[in-house]
């Protein structure tokens, strides 16, 4: 995993399982594992739905991503 997506996987734990999540996400619990291992970065759209049921900020969940684009 990524070290800079702790916290979107300690937030994901804190919700449910992966399945439970990306269920209510809309995403396969594939696509959300390798999302929280940092081998893929969602779309902006998909980042914001995450932000928003996490109840953090992109910029929070996904560092590594921000800090490429900067």
């Amino acid at each position: 995993m990524s070290e800079k997506r702790v916290l979107l996987k300690q937030l994901r734990q804190q919700k449910g399982t992966q399945v439970q999540v990306a269920a209510d996400l809309g995403i396969s619990t594939i696509y959300l594992r390798k999302i929280e291992s940092g081998e893929h970065t969602p779309g902006r759209d998909l980042m914001f739905k995450f932000a928003h049921y996490f109840g953090e900020s992109p910029e929070k969940l996904f560092p590594d991503y921000f800090a490429s684009v900067s």
